[in-house]
């Protein structure tokens, strides 16, 4: 666990003004929430988890007609 005095110097970075009960329970949290953040900085395979495919079921949805407003012309 964070010593009192590394996390009284992150708490006062933030401006945060917390009572002992809170400055105690946000240093436990701390702990925890350093486990997780390690977790996501670990690199992993691109194997571990599969990819999310959203579809959408619903009414189709046309093509937008083009428009004369000259965005896509390739003209110089």
């Amino acid at each position: 666990m964070i010593s009192r005095d590394d996390f009284s110097l992150l708490i006062e970075r933030t401006g945060l003004k917390l009572d002992d009960a809170q400055f105690e329970a946000a240093r436990t949290s701390y702990a925890n929430l350093r486990v997780l953040t390690d977790l996501v900085r670990t690199p992993c395979d691109r194997r571990v988890e599969s990819p999310h495919l959203f579809r959408v079921h619903g009414p189709t949805i046309s093509k937008p007609c083009a428009t004369d407003d000259g965005g896509s012309s390739n003209e110089v």
